[in-house]
């Protein structure tokens, strides 16, 4: 194989490409033993007839025509080895030129590679970021639902609420016809979980013990329960108890008693800190974003349109994928979601940019300063990825099962995002 021309123009490379006689004897010798397997010859076996023979009964047209693909596929993969070229998606405009006996093998083709960039300032970057701080709010909703966790249900007099826990006779039918599954004595129902659908749960809402009523719900055609999708049915309650939702008095000793604070302001002070410790990790993000987002406008470098339409692809079918494993159409969950295929498409695209934009800045900046990775360094990073690897001695043997390349890696674009947050100066608003 020999590369004849190599014309690079932006992110675009022209490829023009030789192979040898002796390369295309050796796809046609390969091409041969494909297309025998099916040939079907009298007095032979399937696939078991000698080149000349399978030659003389469906001529060399074939075995030249397949020859060719191969020659052409192999001479593509061994021009970009040779030349290095980060290539991002399928050859396009192949042309070969037409077949001569004993001539070699011409093809062009144009490849699409990641673009070049040119990094301007990334180091010691100044920004100002609104970071988040934890407030009165963000507190009293994380000790209200500690009081959630723990309330008990308390009969009551009063009339049913969202959110009550009742006991009820249900007797339900439609046009006469009992819905069997439906049909309850005494069962327990929490208000406003849409069991029985939204309707349901509004027209029992204002009844107290031991009141009864009738009343009936059309469901829609594509209802979860099949039985009532698309029917009118009418309902005959009895309503026999009501329990409402009582929050506890918070004291030392109720608390001890359900947590592992041994107070009200050991278990107040665990909040404080899990939330300023979720905060702190929030703005080390808000940091990075913002840092990340200043060094790519620093930079220069033009993305090509495909690695953004591949990793939207890539998005839609893991997505479509997911969904079918869930029996649930595409179009249903867009539906649920509120968006058009268009508007899910496009958000999509404007996060596989980001993300791009992201791994070929970083990459970069790993290929210009190249960090030391220690065994250390590896060891440290594989407990942290994986908490149940409790020793060094463990992680050393994680550390042989994996791809040593991608990991030193990985480990160089931690060190690199380190490098530019600890050279930054970061105003905190």
């Amino acid at each position: 194989m020999k590369v004849l021309k190599s014309k690079k123009q932006k992110n675009n490379v022209y490829l023009e490409i030789e192979i040898t006689n002796e390369e295309f004897d050796s796809s046609c010798e390969k091409a041969f033993k494909k297309v025998v397997k099916d040939a079907k010859v009298p007095g032979f076996r399937q696939g078991k007839v000698t080149r000349s023979i399978f030659e003389k009964h469906y001529g060399k047209e074939m075995i030249i025509q397949e020859g060719i693909q191969i020659a052409v596929n192999q001479g593509y993969f061994e021009a970009i080895q040779e030349l290095d070229l980060p290539v991002i998606d399928y050859p396009k405009d192949i042309n070969i030129d037409e077949y001569k006996p004993n001539a070699p093998i011409k093809f062009t083709c144009n490849v699409e590679i990641k673009p070049e960039v040119k990094l301007g300032k990334y180091k010691g970057i100044k920004i100002k970021v609104e970071t988040k701080k934890v407030n009165e709010d963000d507190f009293n909703t994380q000790l209200d639902q500690f009081k959630e966790n723990i309330a008990k249900y308390e009969p009551s007099t009063d009339e049913i609420g969202k959110d009550d826990i009742i006991r009820i006779d249900i007797n339900s039918e439609i046009n006469g016809t009992p819905v069997s599954d439906w049909n309850r004595e005494n069962t327990g129902l929490k208000v406003g979980i849409g069991l029985y659908g939204d309707d349901f749960d509004t027209a029992i809402m204002g009844l107290k013990t031991d009141q009864e009523k009738s009343f009936s719900v059309t469901y829609p055609e594509d209802y979860k329960t099949e039985t009532v999708a698309n029917q009118t049915v009418q309902f005959f309650i009895k309503i026999n108890e009501v329990r409402k939702k009582v929050l506890p008095e918070l004291t030392d000793e109720m608390v001890s008693s359900v947590s592992e604070h041994n107070s009200v302001q050991a278990l107040k002070d665990s909040i404080q800190e899990s939330l300023e410790k979720d905060l702190e990790s929030q703005n080390e993000g808000l940091i990075q974003n913002e840092l990340i987002k200043t060094i790519i406008s620093n930079a220069k470098f033009e993305l090509p349109e495909v690695m953004v339409n591949n990793d939207v692809e890539q998005q839609v079918n893991y997505m479509k994928q997911t969904l079918q494993n869930a029996k649930i159409p595409m179009d249903k969950y867009l539906q649920m979601m509120g968006k058009s295929e268009d508007e899910y498409r496009s958000e999509l695209a404007e996060q596989a940019k980001q993300k791009i934009e992201m791994e070929l800045i970083i990459d970069e900046i790993v290929k210009k300063e190249n960090p030391d990775v220690s065994e250390e360094e590896m060891i440290q990073e594989i407990r942290k990825m994986d908490p149940k690897i409790d020793s060094d001695d463990a992680a050393k043997e994680k550390i042989q099962t994996l791809n040593q390349s991608a990991l030193t890696q990985h480990v160089q674009k931690a060190k690199v995002l380190n490098l530019i947050k600890d050279e930054a100066k970061v105003t905190k608003i």
